[in-house]
């Protein structure tokens, strides 16, 4: 199983959205969403199709980043309860708790008593010191997936939780601050293909995000998308992704659609190229469309098909449609 590490951030959820009837026919992806805004109505509309679809999805109720830096303990998990209440029905949407240095005793008890019962998700900050505290006061709670946060979680506390449990959230994508520094293609993951014989409950990425969230930037000197794909000159099918960067990077120019229209041109070449697979996703179709009748997406509207690609990629890999 895939857990695709979010922020629900809007092109994040709409992707999500659009995918979702694909998602839960495969089975084999699951988003975590770690809110970092305080509005939650693209998140609850985004949710309200998965419960339609039948699709699980993890949500953080006690965010702490970003618009959420602002508020009390307290006042983030009342946030929460009220995001997740908005929800018409609530069966594949699975509460999760953060736990960092800052998740109090108070907290802890109040997700044990609201979820009492339910199949639930932990997220451990690499600061966490004491795990094996808050799963003896989670009694009420079914524990079901435990994601790890930052470098590799300790033997320790994958055994205490259960391997079967466990999902590390790794950070694979060589993240630059600007996108005339992304170059060529590289190496994503091959934990599709390890996970189950290391005994975990699946694998976890920011995708082709950054592993921290932002506010967001000024005007790109390049445009660029990401791609994933898988590397048909090894076997094993590792993903990998390409990076599609336009050759005008000066910022003081804004013709965003030539840029892109650029960048496009490359990705035209590369799906002809020998050796490697974009799985034609709809979401590599549909930009491969746009390089033949050149009409570039809004820099929004690409995001979401950078994301809505590597996941239907991902999921299809993993039930071998691809």
């Amino acid at each position: 199983m895939y857990f695709p590490y979010f922020y629900a951030k809007q092109k994040e959820l709409l992707a999500v959205r659009q995918l979702s009837g694909t998602l839960v026919g495969d089975d084999a992806v699951q988003a975590v969403f770690e809110p970092v805004k305080q509005d939650s109505s693209t998140l609850r509309i985004t949710l309200d199709v998965c419960e339609g679809e039948g699709l699980i999805n993890w949500i953080v109720v006690n965010p702490e980043l970003l618009e959420f830096r602002s508020l009390t303990s307290q006042q983030s998990w009342e946030w929460g309860q009220r995001a997740l209440g908005k929800l018409k029905t609530r069966s594949s949407t699975r509460a999760t708790l953060m736990l960092s240095t800052s998740t109090s005793q108070e907290i802890i008890g109040a997700f044990n008593d609201e979820y009492r019962g339910e199949s639930v998700g932990l997220v451990v900050q690499p600061s966490l010191a004491n795990l094996d505290a808050v799963i003896k006061q989670l009694s009420k709670v079914n524990v079901q997936r435990v994601f790890f946060k930052g470098p590799g979680p300790s033997t320790a506390n994958m055994n205490l939780v259960g391997l079967n449990k466990c999902v590390w959230v790794e950070d694979r994508f060589p993240h630059q601050s600007r996108n005339a520094d992304y170059v060529g293609r590289h190496f994503f993951t091959d934990r599709h293909l390890t996970y189950k014989s290391m005994g975990l409950a699946g694998f976890s990425d920011y995708t082709i995000l950054p592993p921290t969230p932002s506010d967001g930037g000024g005007p790109p000197g390049a445009v660029a998308f990401h791609m994933s794909y898988i590397n048909l000159e090894k076997p094993s099918k590792e993903l990998w992704v390409e990076h599609f960067v336009s050759d005008e990077t000066d910022q003081k120019v804004k013709n965003n659609n030539g840029k892109f229209l650029e960048a496009l041109r490359k990705y035209e070449r590369a799906v002809k190229r020998q050796g490697s697979s974009f799985g034609l996703t709809e979401a590599a179709k549909d930009y491969l469309s746009r390089a033949q009748n050149g009409n570039s997406p809004s820099l929004g509207t690409n995001k979401q098909l950078e994301v809505m690609h590597h996941l239907e990629l991902v999921s299809g890999v993993l039930v071998g449609r691809f």
